[in-house]
């Protein structure tokens, strides 16, 4: 059987927990939490190029690789992964292959798993799972969950602030005033015309 023909039987079983298509992905964050969600469930297959329907419309194999490449970039630690092209009917389509991970792969900080079809944040009791397989085999795993509770908690703090900041007296006279100011002239401008 060929590559293309193979490609052929994923599209035609369609999307589950070990086959996700993605007609035009645009963001690195979506694309490397998909890695990571496959990578901390069984493994998987993504196909660049493909609609969600099936329909085989082909991928831009330049920015699906720089895609793929600034995915990679935000998990930690990586995963075994692939990418190569196949033609299917005439079109190219990307095709990431995700293995299985021996630890808990981190999308920007955080886990997440496979669920049917769909990506969803993990639970504690699989992190935990996930933890203790992996701690027999691989102490650094220590290591890379204290650095993405350290970014965790960072991040927290810049939100915290943010939204204090959003919160402040300050913010809510200046937005009054703008208003008055926006009023006033509109005011001024219907006085002129009306």
């Amino acid at each position: 059987m060929t590559k293309s023909q193979k490609i052929c039987d994923l599209i035609a079983q369609g999307q589950n927990e070990k086959v996700e298509f993605r007609a035009k992905p645009k963001k690195p964050k979506d694309l490397s939490r998909l890695i990571g969600a496959l990578s901390n469930t069984s493994g998987g297959t993504i196909l660049v190029g493909i609609e969600e329907s099936g329909e085989i419309i082909g991928a831009d194999i330049k920015k699906a690789r720089r895609l793929y490449v600034d995915a990679l970039e935000k998990l930690e630690p990586k995963p075994r992964t692939s990418f190569e092209i196949v033609n299917v009917e005439g079109k190219d389509v990307a095709v990431i292959t995700v293995e299985e991970a021996d630890s808990l792969v981190l999308a920007d900080s955080s886990a997440y798993a496979q669920v049917g079809s769909s990506v969803e944040p993990m639970t504690a009791s699989d992190i935990s799972r996930v933890l203790v397989q992996a701690l027999a085999d691989q102490p650094n795993q220590i290591e890379v969950l204290s650095r993405a509770i350290a970014e965790q908690s960072r991040m927290i703090e810049e939100l915290d602030a943010a939204l204090a900041k959003e919160r402040s007296w300050q913010s809510k006279v200046m937005e009054y005033v703008v208003g008055a100011v926006v009023g006033a002239i509109l005011s001024y401008l219907f006085s002129l015309f009306g």
